[in-house]
């Protein structure tokens, strides 16, 4: 009797271990990509000195290459439904980018820098992908990590 008993306890300590270790596993790789689509982002406008077709693009698709690298992780159950929604809202951001980028190719650079500091739609996307991010670092927390996505 004691031998099951250690045994059940075993099992659920080393099963406890595991769902951490898998949390922080996929945390781990969820801030890299987050990292990398915010470096890229950076570094593609960072040098203009005004807002340009080429920057926007190279930001879309960083974004665009963070969602699609999102899309291939499983994540844990416990934080499976703050993934899909941060995936979801990655993927409607870069949707809306390229609609963008195509209703304005026929915009000189002025008339394009005044469409984006106009684009209050995009924003607002943007905004619901620091509150998913948010979302995931909170549900983190809740399961003992920690993680900064930094978008």
């Amino acid at each position: 009797m004691r031998l099951e008993a250690a045994a059940i306890l075993l099992a659920l300590v080393g099963g406890a271990c595991s769902t951490t270790d898998a949390v922080g596993d996929y945390l781990d790789e969820v801030a890299e990509i987050t990292l990398t689509m915010r470096n890229e982002s950076l570094t593609a406008v960072s040098d203009e000195q005004s807002v340009t077709r080429a920057g926007i693009a190279a930001v879309i698709e960083a974004r665009r290459r963070a969602s699609a690298a999102l899309r291939t992780l499983v994540p844990p159950a416990d934080i499976a439904p703050e993934h899909s929604a941060l995936v979801r809202v990655l993927t409607e951001l870069t949707t809306a980018g390229e609609a963008f980028l195509a209703a304005t190719a026929d915009l000189d650079a002025a008339e394009f820098e005044r469409a984006v500091l106009a684009a209050i739609d995009l924003d607002e996307i943007v905004a619901r992908v620091g509150v998913a991010c948010d979302a995931v670092e909170r549900r983190a927390l809740d399961l003992d990590a920690t993680v900064d996505l930094a978008c």
